[in-house]
């Protein structure tokens, strides 16, 4: 809000010999904190754009998870906080000078989240859904829930732990998370029914039963790299019958194309499940022993490659990344809170990437690594060229397998903390202008459901778009290669554009 006061906060958090060490780490919804450090700019004569809102209250890092929306009590007064703002990995939070009072450091204050976050339920108990929107409300069955309640993983994952964030925010269209490869095969009862749903893919009542059927195909990315001509040929629209005139118009409707794949490594825990020191050692597993050896096995590509943690980024440069899409999102979202998965949030969490961002990989989000090509030139070649920055991405990361071994099940392909990214784990989208398609929706979500593509808003899902801008995406990421996922995409692109061509040489 203030970058002298930043700027004052940097310098006297760095200036601190000794603070105090982390007093109390908590999964639970409610949680006390201690004040480590209280600065009162109130009496700054300089201050001119100062308000009212001039004490501000210092929280060490590692004492509470991500807050959103909440409640924070000083003195025995409630104040209602929206957000915590974060600098240096510590946590900050402004309060009304006359409304807070006095407030010493190692004091201690509480910290709530909104009544909606709080609600909890008997995990001895079958849930009561109140809608039946997720997959998790509409499998899961009284005598499931009997059968699956008591069963826990080799990694001490529990089904309560599964469903937590389903059975709290019944808005989730999916309803779970998964903590460890385990879970997969002890919980594959409700997994099996949400995985054949949301995939499209044939009902496998037994785990087991797995061993004779394989939905994942493999790709060599090598081989992919080596057939580049092909690859432009089966990716790129063609549009040689348009006039230059619609031409400008198609090119100028994708904004930006980014295609990711989720992948967790099968000897740390699943963001779900794992401990601050946990997720530590794996970042620092990442930086000294695998991102270090890009540059080594592909220098064309990563020879000025570098990673750094968010904590060590300025808000500024957070802010310009996050609005470029080069960084996930700066403030977790619920189902990612009730999850766990943000616990000491944003510590641990990083980007490695190329020099010209166009190859990234993001560290301890909902997964351990997300391996994704950005491009932001838009036309016809958008699709190739990042579907080759992916492959090459990943061709790097097969050839240093003995660093980075992945969580994989021969059937299933790639294991995630959602079971939804399975499989390959790609996810293949375009921002795209739609303006007359959205005027038009029912046509749009036709073409989609044709190729099975998925429609999300403007900023992802559950947003609506903005100035007709969508992200437009393949639903499914288990049953067809990473390479079919992306082909469908771009065949459903095209009509989607000359859809939208028809319409706008209509109305003009």
């Amino acid at each position: 809000k203030n970058k002298t006061h930043m700027s004052s906060f940097v310098e006297l958090l760095e200036n601190q010999n000794e603070l105090p060490k982390t007093i109390y780490e908590s999964k639970n919804l409610l949680e006390d904190v201690t004040v480590i450090a209280v600065f009162d700019f109130g009496n700054n004569e300089n201050n001119e754009n100062d308000s009212n809102e001039s004490v501000y209250l210092v929280f060490n890092k590692s004492n509470i998870s991500a807050v959103n929306d909440g409640l924070i009590v000083v003195n025995g007064k409630e104040i209602k906080i929206n957000k915590l703002i974060i600098e240096k990995g510590y946590f900050i939070h402004s309060l009304n000078r006359e409304e807070v009072g006095n407030v010493e450091v190692g004091e201690k204050v509480e910290l709530r989240r909104t009544e909606k976050d709080k609600i909890e339920y008997n995990r001895d108990e079958f849930p009561k859904f109140t809608k039946k929107k997720s997959l998790l409300s509409q499998f899961l069955t009284e005598d499931m829930f009997n059968e699956l309640k008591d069963k826990v993983t080799e990694h001490n994952n529990t089904f309560a732990m599964l469903i937590h964030s389903g059975v709290l925010l019944e808005n989730s269209s999916i309803g779970v998370y998964v903590g460890d490869i385990d879970s997969y095969k002890i919980y594959w009862p409700l997994l099996g029914k949400i995985i054949s749903r949301y995939h499209n893919i044939d009902q496998v009542e037994d785990y087991e039963g797995l061993n004779d059927i394989k939905f994942h195909q493999d790709t060599c990315w090598e081989d992919v790299l080596n057939d580049d001509e092909n690859l432009k040929e089966v990716l790129s629209f063609s549009f040689e019958d348009k006039s230059e005139e619609d031409l400008s118009v198609i090119n100028s409707m994708i904004k930006t194309t980014r295609i990711r794949v989720a992948r967790n490594l099968s000897d740390f825990r699943f963001p779900p499940d794992t401990t601050n020191e946990n997720r530590k050692a794996l970042e620092s597993h990442l930086v000294e022993n695998v991102f270090n050896k890009f540059s080594q096995v592909d220098s064309e590509h990563f020879s000025n490659s570098s990673y750094k943690s968010v904590i060590d980024y300025s808000q500024e440069e957070l802010h310009q990344l996050a609005n470029k899409k080069r960084i996930f999102q700066l403030e977790p979202d619920d189902f990612m809170s009730i999850a766990d998965i943000s616990n000491d949030w944003p510590v641990s969490r990083g980007v490695f990437h190329s020099e010209d961002w166009t190859k990234m990989v993001w560290v301890n989000e909902e997964d351990h690594l997300r391996v994704i090509a950005f491009d932001s030139i838009g036309g016809s070649h958008c699709l190739y060229r990042a579907f080759l920055d992916l492959c090459t991405l990943l061709n790097t990361f097969e050839k240093i397998k003995d660093d980075v071994k992945f969580a994989y099940c021969p059937s299933l392909g790639y294991l995630n903390s959602c079971p939804t990214n399975i499989g390959t784990g790609l996810r293949a989208s375009v921002h795209i202008q739609l303006p007359h398609l959205a005027e038009n929706y029912d046509l749009l979500s036709s073409i989609c459901e044709k190729y099975s593509l998925q429609i999300r808003g403007s900023h992802g899902e559950n947003t609506e778009n903005i100035g007709g801008i969508f992200d437009i995406s393949n639903k499914h990421r288990l049953g067809k290669s990473c390479l079919d996922y992306v082909i469908s995409l771009s065949a459903g692109l095209k009509e989607i554009v000359l859809a939208e061509l028809d319409l706008h040489n209509a109305s003009s």
